[in-house]
């Protein structure tokens, strides 16, 4: 099993940095909400992350299908709830490539593979998506999460985040509460 690890330090005011494999991400929030507005903000990196790795997929399928494309982008939309605490729960990706028209099909399929085979970050947010419209009547009674009751600890579950991930929840009042993230089925139940 493979485990990523990010060390995070507070600097001043609002701002933190992110050591990320010897990489410093400098964060920080808007002057309205405290800060200074040094970085981005922890949420739009996670639009950055979402961008990275189904740009990252689609540039190495396009290589592996022997494509020769240019002036590659990814805008990425997305709609913050109201309530608190605010989540993305619309997100909408434009990708804009100059490439040769008998080619677009093969680009088609570099995004499609991408979004239902690879890219982790899309996984995660397709189930954020799922998660934030969801009673908590509706989410224990989806097929696709696969709830499994932990019978060894009363009121803990776990539930299918995506193809490879579990996740080990409680419901508190309404809400349910994520306490760990797994890739080890057995796992998730110690």
């Amino acid at each position: 099993m493979t485990t990523h690890s990010v060390s995070t330090v507070f600097n001043k005011n609002m701002s933190f940095t992110a050591n990320i494999n010897g990489h410093d991400v400098l964060m920080d929030t808007t002057a309205n909400d405290g800060g200074k507005d040094s970085g981005p903000s922890p949420k739009r990196l996670m639009l950055a992350s979402l961008a990275g790795c189904t740009g990252i997929d689609i540039v190495s399928i396009l290589n592996k299908m022997k494509v020769e494309f240019g002036d590659f982008s990814i805008g990425v939309h997305a709609a913050l709830t109201a309530e608190h605490p605010q989540i993305y729960n619309h997100v909408k990706l434009t990708y804009k490539i100059k490439l040769a028209e008998e080619d677009k099909s093969k680009m088609i399929k570099a995004v499609n593979l991408s979004k239902e085979k690879y890219c982790g970050v899309y996984a995660m947010f397709k189930t954020f998506a799922k998660l934030s419209k969801m009673t908590w009547d509706q989410l224990f009674t989806d097929h696709g999460l696969n709830w499994e009751e932990i019978k060894s600890q009363s009121g803990r579950y776990t539930v299918r985040v995506s193809l490879q991930y579990r996740a080990v929840v409680v419901r508190e009042a309404g809400f349910m509460r994520c306490q760990t993230l797994v890739t080890d089925h057995d796992r998730a139940y110690k």
